[in-house]
């Protein structure tokens, strides 16, 4: 199984079984609209992808941010599926 994923501070990659390399290039456009996004936090976001399936993880301060960060990879090439367990936490 492939998994490539990112962080907006750090691209990461993490690999087992059968490398594919046709993930890394939708890792870089994963990571590309995500950090041009205004409305999506640059911080503490990260996602992994396995075969075209996105899986956004980490916290945002609202349920907007949350949508959005889904919203702008919907259109994507090479995205098949999107799994959004990002978390809200309010700021107190």
């Amino acid at each position: 199984m492939l998994y490539v994923g990112g962080c907006l501070d750090d691209l990461i990659l993490i690999h087992g079984g059968a490398w594919q390399m046709a993930d890394a290039p939708l890792a870089d456009r994963i990571f590309s609209v995500l950090e041009r996004s205004p409305h999506v936090p640059h911080r503490g976001l990260r996602f992994e992808t396995n075969q075209g399936h996105v899986t956004l993880r980490g916290v945002v301060r609202s349920y907007y941010q949350k949508q959005m960060a889904q919203e702008v990879l919907l259109g994507l090439e090479g995205v098949e599926h999107i799994e959004n367990q990002l978390e809200v936490e309010w700021p107190q």
